[in-house]
């Protein structure tokens, strides 16, 4: 593939898989958030979440309540001279309190199936991590490629710039035509760690 189109495809599929980001943060409206004077103590402990499942996004997870969805699948689709890309995004999230939210999404392409076969499909997920967080004017404090199974996986954590006190801890994974998108926000100086740890190491594909 020449580099300028692949650039450009980068650029392109960075913006449009993670949509999810402009859907999921105006709902939790952490972003937004400016001061936050309370601490709440931690949520619910773990051992009471309950197990979410759903056949259409073929994944579980343990949340800390009964998840909302956007309901509507939003679609995003964009052309530029020969390359066309369209993409659907749908997410799943529970606000436990004013501070604190858990949310899966994930977003359906067929250009997500020509990342994943690169030679190095973390150059994609790389891209849309840069993407994700400039567009939060946020600033990286971790980031760590990995595998899902057998699959290409990225997790990083970034907190949110401007007067914004809340930090972000992403991971993504790209299944074939779909990259799952797995989020906590959380007060930076109050993160309670073992949560996210809980929440992330739920997730589960499923086969059937």
């Amino acid at each position: 593939m020449p580099k300028s189109k692949k650039r450009k495809i980068f650029l392109l599929v960075g913006i449009s898989a993670f949509v999810f980001i402009f859907i999921l943060l105006p709902i939790l409206g952490h972003a937004w958030r400016r001061k936050n004077r309370v601490w709440h103590p931690p949520i619910a402990p773990v051992s009471g979440w309950k197990r979410f499942e759903t056949d259409e996004g073929k994944f579980s997870v343990r949340f800390p309540g009964i998840p909302e969805t956007t309901n509507i699948l939003s679609s995003f689709s964009r052309t530029e001279d020969d390359l066309t890309i369209k993409v659907q995004t749908r997410a799943f999230y529970v606000n436990p309190n004013i501070q604190n939210a858990f949310a899966v999404g994930y977003s359906d392409s067929p250009i997500f199936f020509k990342m994943a076969k690169l030679p190095d499909p973390q150059e994609f997920l790389k891209k849309s991590e840069s993407l994700a967080v400039l567009e939060a004017k946020g600033k990286v404090v971790f980031e760590q490629e990995s595998k899902f199974q057998d699959f290409p996986a990225r997790e990083f954590e970034y907190a949110t710039g401007g007067k914004a006190n809340y930090s972000v801890r992403v991971k993504y994974i790209l299944v074939g035509e779909r990259v799952y998108e797995i989020y906590v926000v959380f007060l930076t100086t109050n993160p309670y760690p073992e949560e996210r740890t809980v929440f992330f190491n739920s997730f589960k594909i499923l086969t059937k």
